[in-house]
């Protein structure tokens, strides 16, 4: 086991990991959420990473603060890498709540081979009428395109009641605007899971489906 976070403060806590593996340079990249201390009395995350050695999990090069506005709860980080292309590139994307606004949008980043970002944050959502939260991310290399899925609260809904997405180009940037794949409001619809049926342009999405009218909780796509 490594310990890949490296924490200096005592009972400061990271969670929510994940990870995209980068087959030229033989490496991954593991992402998670970390503890902002700056913000005293609030519970607030930023989004922290690290390249790791394909072959031993070797650490590379340093920790880098990839998400770490102040007063925003930065959460539920996700990576893909964009390759083999002639400038491969990881892709991040995770959810932002503004704590003064009371809004949660999905934003995205570019990041290097070495890890460093390249590109500032970027927004993909932009609604003050629901709350964009836990999205998925992957990528087709034969389409040269990401797909990235999150799960929506309208406002005053006690749960996540639809499942959005949205088509991004090779340069991780949105090609249309964002579609519904699936709503009702009746009952939660959410933490949503994308993946690339690959060299087909097309994609496959799950989601937690919890149907009133049966009081169970499924697995539907």
């Amino acid at each position: 086991a490594f310990n890949i976070s490296r924490l200096t403060e005592a009972a400061q806590q990271t969670r929510n990991a994940h990870l995209t593996y980068n087959a030229i340079d033989n490496t991954f990249y593991v992402v998670w959420e970390e503890e902002d201390l700056r913000s005293a009395g609030l519970m607030l995350w930023d989004i922290v990473g690290q390249v790791v050695a394909g072959e031993d999990g070797t650490l590379l090069g340093p920790r880098r603060a990839l998400a770490n506005e102040l007063m925003l709860q930065e959460n539920h980080p996700r990576i893909a890498w964009a390759g083999p292309e002639e400038t491969p590139f990881y892709l991040l994307v995770w959810s932002a709540f503004d704590m003064d606004l009371g809004q949660a949008n999905i934003m995205a980043r570019r990041l290097g081979l070495d890890g460093a970002p390249v590109s500032d944050p970027y927004a993909l959502t932009t609604s003050q009428l629901e709350q964009e939260l836990r999205p998925a991310l992957s990528y087709d290399p034969f389409s040269r395109r990401f797909l990235v899925v999150w799960d929506v609260t309208t406002q005053g809904m006690p749960y996540a009641d639809a499942i959005q997405g949205m088509q991004l180009g090779a340069n991780g940037q949105p090609e249309s605007a964002a579609l519904i794949y699936v709503q009702a409001l009746d009952s939660a619809r959410q933490a949503p899971a994308v993946t690339a049926r690959r060299g087909h342009g097309a994609w496959l999405v799950a989601w937690e489906d919890g149907r009133a009218d049966t009081a169970l909780e499924h697995i539907n796509i």
